[in-house]
Protein backbone atom coordinates (compact mmCIF):
# COMPACT_ATOMS: atom_id res chain seq x y z
CA UNK A 1 0.00 0.00 0.00
CA UNK A 2 1.09 3.21 -0.36
CA UNK A 3 2.02 5.99 2.46
CA UNK A 4 -1.41 7.47 3.12
CA UNK A 5 -2.13 9.98 6.11
CA UNK A 6 -4.22 6.90 7.78
CA UNK A 7 -0.73 4.79 7.80
CA UNK A 8 1.52 8.17 9.49
CA UNK A 9 2.74 7.77 12.62
CA UNK A 10 0.85 10.12 15.07
CA UNK A 11 -2.19 10.63 13.29
CA UNK A 12 -5.86 10.33 15.38
CA UNK A 13 -8.26 9.47 13.54
CA UNK A 14 -10.72 11.46 16.43
CA UNK A 15 -9.09 14.33 15.97
CA UNK A 16 -9.35 14.76 12.25
CA UNK A 17 -13.09 13.28 12.33
CA UNK A 18 -14.03 15.31 15.75
CA UNK A 19 -14.81 18.54 13.06
CA UNK A 20 -17.73 16.78 11.27
CA UNK A 21 -20.90 16.54 13.29
CA UNK A 22 -22.96 13.94 12.25
CA UNK A 23 -26.79 15.05 12.33
CA UNK A 24 -28.64 13.54 15.02
CA UNK A 25 -32.24 12.11 14.81
CA UNK A 26 -34.68 12.33 17.49
CA UNK A 27 -36.69 9.20 17.55
CA UNK A 28 -38.87 10.57 20.85
CA UNK A 29 -39.84 13.10 18.28
CA UNK A 30 -40.61 10.62 15.53
CA UNK A 31 -42.30 8.42 17.94
CA UNK A 32 -44.69 11.07 18.86
CA UNK A 33 -45.74 12.70 15.29
CA UNK A 34 -46.60 8.59 14.10
CA UNK A 35 -48.97 8.34 16.97
CA UNK A 36 -50.27 12.11 16.83
CA UNK A 37 -50.55 11.11 12.73
CA UNK A 38 -52.49 7.42 13.65
CA UNK A 39 -54.65 9.40 15.99
CA UNK A 40 -55.39 11.84 13.10
CA UNK A 41 -56.22 9.47 10.27
CA UNK A 42 -58.66 7.40 12.97
CA UNK A 43 -60.35 10.11 13.70
CA UNK A 44 -60.65 10.96 9.88
CA UNK A 45 -61.64 7.10 9.20
CA UNK A 46 -64.80 7.75 12.40
CA UNK A 47 -65.99 10.59 10.66
CA UNK A 48 -66.03 9.07 7.68
CA UNK A 49 -67.70 5.95 8.84
CA UNK A 50 -70.37 8.19 10.48
CA UNK A 51 -71.40 10.01 7.61
CA UNK A 52 -71.78 6.87 5.59
CA UNK A 53 -74.16 5.61 7.98
CA UNK A 54 -76.14 8.98 8.47
CA UNK A 55 -76.44 9.29 4.83
CA UNK A 56 -77.49 5.64 4.11
CA UNK A 57 -79.93 5.96 6.96
CA UNK A 58 -81.10 9.15 4.96
CA UNK A 59 -81.15 7.48 1.94
CA UNK A 60 -83.38 4.98 3.05
CA UNK A 61 -85.92 7.61 4.55
CA UNK A 62 -86.13 8.90 0.99
CA UNK A 63 -86.27 5.74 -0.51
CA UNK A 64 -89.12 5.18 1.42
CA UNK A 65 -90.75 8.26 1.20
CA UNK A 66 -90.86 7.65 -2.29
CA UNK A 67 -92.17 4.46 -2.56
CA UNK A 68 -95.33 5.45 -0.10
CA UNK A 69 -95.56 8.07 -2.31
CA UNK A 70 -96.22 5.88 -5.69
CA UNK A 71 -98.13 3.77 -3.65
CA UNK A 72 -100.46 6.58 -2.49
CA UNK A 73 -100.93 7.58 -6.18
CA UNK A 74 -101.42 4.04 -7.29
CA UNK A 75 -104.00 4.09 -5.04
CA UNK A 76 -105.76 7.35 -5.68
CA UNK A 77 -105.42 6.69 -9.38
CA UNK A 78 -107.39 3.55 -9.05
CA UNK A 79 -110.15 5.27 -7.06
CA UNK A 80 -111.96 6.34 -10.36
CA UNK A 81 -112.64 9.71 -11.50
CA UNK A 82 -112.73 11.43 -14.81
CA UNK A 83 -109.87 11.25 -17.31
CA UNK A 84 -109.30 14.65 -17.28
CA UNK A 85 -108.96 14.18 -13.54
CA UNK A 86 -106.85 11.52 -13.85
CA UNK A 87 -104.46 13.48 -15.97
CA UNK A 88 -104.00 16.38 -13.90
CA UNK A 89 -103.21 14.11 -11.14
CA UNK A 90 -100.62 12.54 -13.15
CA UNK A 91 -99.18 15.65 -13.98
CA UNK A 92 -98.84 17.54 -10.24
CA UNK A 93 -97.77 13.70 -9.17
CA UNK A 94 -95.18 14.24 -11.59
CA UNK A 95 -94.08 17.98 -11.00
CA UNK A 96 -94.14 16.89 -6.73
CA UNK A 97 -92.00 13.93 -7.91
CA UNK A 98 -89.22 16.08 -9.77
CA UNK A 99 -89.59 18.69 -7.33
CA UNK A 100 -88.90 15.88 -4.53
CA UNK A 101 -86.05 14.14 -6.17
CA UNK A 102 -83.88 17.56 -7.13
CA UNK A 103 -84.51 18.42 -3.31
CA UNK A 104 -83.40 14.73 -2.29
CA UNK A 105 -80.12 15.76 -4.75
CA UNK A 106 -79.32 19.04 -2.77
CA UNK A 107 -80.21 17.69 0.80
CA UNK A 108 -77.55 14.74 -0.19
CA UNK A 109 -74.95 16.46 -2.08
CA UNK A 110 -75.03 18.91 1.00
CA UNK A 111 -74.66 15.70 3.31
CA UNK A 112 -71.60 14.50 1.88
CA UNK A 113 -70.10 17.85 1.37
CA UNK A 114 -70.37 18.05 5.35
CA UNK A 115 -68.98 14.99 5.59
CA UNK A 116 -66.17 15.44 3.08
CA UNK A 117 -65.27 18.55 5.26
CA UNK A 118 -65.30 17.12 8.48
CA UNK A 119 -63.25 14.47 7.54
CA UNK A 120 -60.68 16.92 6.09
CA UNK A 121 -60.66 19.16 9.19
CA UNK A 122 -58.69 16.59 11.39
CA UNK A 123 -56.12 16.70 8.72
CA UNK A 124 -56.08 19.67 8.10
CA UNK A 125 -55.27 20.82 11.57
CA UNK A 126 -52.50 17.82 12.23
CA UNK A 127 -50.64 18.92 8.59
CA UNK A 128 -50.74 22.49 10.19
CA UNK A 129 -49.60 21.45 13.77
CA UNK A 130 -46.95 18.87 12.41
CA UNK A 131 -45.61 22.38 10.17
CA UNK A 132 -45.62 24.22 13.39
CA UNK A 133 -43.67 20.91 15.07
CA UNK A 134 -41.14 20.82 12.33
CA UNK A 135 -40.20 24.60 12.55
CA UNK A 136 -39.87 24.04 16.25
CA UNK A 137 -37.90 21.36 15.65
CA UNK A 138 -35.49 22.81 13.02
CA UNK A 139 -35.05 25.84 15.22
CA UNK A 140 -33.95 23.50 17.86
CA UNK A 141 -31.29 22.62 15.51
CA UNK A 142 -29.67 25.98 14.76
Amino acid sequence: MGDSAFQRPGFDIGKFSGGFKMPTFDTTSAVEAGQKNFATLNAMSSATLNSVIAIAHRQTEMMRATVDSFVSHGTEMLAGGTFDEKAAKQIDFAKRSYESAVAYTRELAALYAKSRSEALASVHDRIAALSLEIKAAVAQKK
